[in-house]
């Protein structure tokens, strides 16, 4: 899962607050599952559990299950919104690469209270693409590997708004190894669409609700890198969320 995959004090005049204090704002969220195990990742990826350091091995230990066994707990991530994402991503590849967690949220809150946006975790036993998320999983590949859907390729992007990178026609999952000589198929989608950007919330909505797009089973491909803010993140997640039951599949990779 390594390979997939997969705070800090605020001073002001007068005092100091604590990022606990201040977290993301979102629109909408799910409620915060009261069995959630919380930390706290600083700026710089160090974390924090009840207010005592904790180091990446200690939250390994803390996490892991006998044989390497999925972790089904539910955890809570508090972060500082304005810190870049490589901070989190280190934490993350702790708790999901080395623990094997597979039910995550992010800290949050909205117009109606604090809530949390879940981070869905892709889990590949055998080249499978099962996604979790809030504790179950969805399969993403058909037994015989070979059923295309529309792959939309999106990452993170300051506003309300996600950008669209890309619109492909594949099998989740697959990579094509051409030949020597050989061109590689070229797996953009020929469909009519707006053009590739910045998408906020109504067109986005509105693309994966035409009847051609719905029947290519949709999925979106998050990719996030370290120097994304981490509420850009955040937002994104809640953003695609928000326009889509359909699967979204983080892509965090490991290292710079």
């Amino acid at each position: 899962m390594t390979g997939r995959i997969l705070g800090i004090l605020l001073f002001l005049l007068g005092g100091c607050t604590s990022v606990a204090d201040r977290f993301v704002q979102v629109e909408q969220a799910v409620p915060i599952d009261p069995r959630s195990v919380r930390f706290r990742i600083q700026a710089d990826g160090s974390l924090s559990s009840d207010g005592a350091p904790l180091s990446r091995d200690g939250l390994v230990a803390r996490m892991s299950l006998p044989s390497n066994e999925l972790n089904l707990t539910p955890v809570l991530l508090e972060t500082d919104p304005e810190a870049a994402f490589r901070g989190v991503r280190d934490a993350l590849d702790a708790l999901i690469g080395r623990a094997c967690c597979v039910h995550v949220a992010f800290r949050v809150d909205t117009p109606s209270g604090e809530g949390a946006v879940e981070l869905p975790v892709l889990h590949e036993p055998g080249g499978w693409w099962r996604l979790y998320r809030g504790g179950s999983y969805v399969q993403m590949t058909d037994e015989n590997h070979k059923s295309e859907r529309l792959e939309i390729v999106a990452s993170p992007a300051s506003g309300a708004s996600v950008r669209i990178r890309a619109l492909k026609l594949g099998v989740p999952g697959h990579v094509y190894f051409p030949e020597a000589g050989e061109k590689a198929p070229d797996p953009s989608w020929k469909g009519a669409h707006p053009p590739l950007g910045l998408w906020t919330l109504d067109p986005l909505k509105q693309f994966l609700g035409r009847p051609d797009v719905a029947a290519l089973s949709p999925y979106v491909l998050f990719e996030i890198e370290s120097k994304e803010k981490v509420a850009d993140v955040i937002r994104g997640l809640a953003l695609l969320r928000s326009a889509t039951r359909g699967e979204i599949v983080p892509s965090i990779p490991t290292g710079n």
